[in-house]
């Protein structure tokens, strides 16, 4: 792998609220999971949202499930969520520069992704840039935790560089 003269030979970036707008997770999280448990349950929408909520919160987000959508679409008897996680792609909003940063980064420095998104949002989120990316890490999914150092870690060594080269 090569690297600049200032020895940066991957830059990695994070997705939603870098890339990419919170919009789309919102959407999911705030708007369709409520709207599906209303109809499920027969309760109205704020009803919903105070009982979906209540559970997110019992979960916390220090534990995977908190992060896996068709946890809670399982949980919440709602069906498949990336059928209805596809119903909501055109949520997904890159940032203005997003594109071209991507691009001319992309001719000196190999780009990859570390997101505490999991998989299944990543595939949404990332559907028209992912091309860029030589690499893509999910720390939920592919690491089994939230961010921490051993992510970090294990990261590099897959990209076989030194984190100082990232």
């Amino acid at each position: 792998m090569s690297k600049t003269a200032s020895g940066i030979a991957v830059v990695s970036f994070d997705v939603e609220g870098t890339l990419v707008t919170t919009d789309f997770s919102y959407a999911i999280w705030f708007e369709l999971i409520p709207v599906r448990y209303s109809e499920r349950y027969g309760l109205s929408f704020e009803e919903a949202t105070v009982k979906v909520r209540q559970a997110y919160e019992s979960v916390g987000d220090q534990r995977l499930e908190w992060y896996d959508v068709q946890y809670w679409f399982t949980r919440f008897d709602l069906g498949e969520a990336d059928i209805a996680m596809e119903q909501l792609q055109p949520r997904v909003q890159y940032y203005p520069d997003t594109k071209d940063v991507l691009e001319q980064l992309q001719s000196r420095y190999t780009l990859s992704v570390a997101s505490g998104s999991p998989r299944p949002f990543l595939k949404h989120l990332l559907r028209d840039i992912e091309h860029h990316f030589s690499a893509i890490y999910s720390s939920t999914t592919d690491f089994r935790q939230v961010k921490t150092a051993d992510f970090w870690a294990g990261m590099c060594r897959d990209l076989g560089v030194d984190p100082g080269q990232v």
